[in-house]
């Protein structure tokens, strides 16, 4: 049974480590393709970014106590690869808010 668990935390984590990053990466696209000329787009992302740090957060958490229970080794490679994969988006995110707040000072 906790094999199953497991395989379905490891396709939960992928599915909301790509969705993140899809839809940050289009309301960054949103925002460039717009000459930051859309406050909104802008608050938009903002608030983005604080929700998919604390579902992302959650899901790690969740993987890592999974991680510390879990006996088989193979299984435990397999999440830890899962965690790499989620926290690859977090220089991502740290580019797209760098050139938004640089950026962004021009709007107003």
């Amino acid at each position: 049974m906790e094999l199953n668990w497991s395989k379905l935390l490891i396709k939960i984590s992928n599915l909301v480590t790509i969705s993140s990053y899809l839809k940050g990466t289009i309301i960054f696209t949103i925002f460039t393709i717009s000459n930051q000329g859309n406050g909104d787009i802008l608050y938009i992302g903002l608030y983005f970014i604080g929700f998919a740090f604390l579902v992302n957060l959650f899901v790690l958490i969740i993987t890592l106590v999974v991680i510390r229970f879990t006996k088989d080794s193979e299984l435990k490679i397999k999440l830890w690869i899962s965690i790499g994969f989620q926290l690859l988006n977090i220089p991502i995110a740290i580019t797209y808010l760098y050139f938004v707040l640089n950026n962004s000072s021009n709007m107003y």
